[in-house]
């Protein structure tokens, strides 16, 4: 993952602040800064962390149709900002 976004996802207090519209200008810079298979990725790990909620049993409780729902939503509201000239 991304150095600024590894840094950033360390310095949250809610989950609330991974939601695209919550990003800071500088995450969505680097957003726009990576290829078509990294942006897809880093969506995917950052919808898994917004909408998985873990239980003692399983760590992941998304289903992978779903992973992959969240993972484009995630996506396209990055590069609507992205789109938007919002970095």
């Amino acid at each position: 993952m991304n150095k600024t976004i590894e840094r950033y996802l360390a310095e949250i207090k809610s989950l609330k602040e991974l939601e695209p519209k919550n990003l800071p200008l500088e995450i969505i810079a680097e957003f726009a800064k990576m290829d078509t298979q990294e942006l897809y990725k880093t969506c995917t790990q950052l919808a898994i962390l917004l909408h998985n909620v873990p239980t003692k049993d399983k760590i992941l409780n998304l289903t992978p149709e779903e992973v992959e729902d969240y993972a484009t939503l995630y996506a396209k509201e990055i590069l609507d900002r992205i789109s938007k000239k919002e970095v």
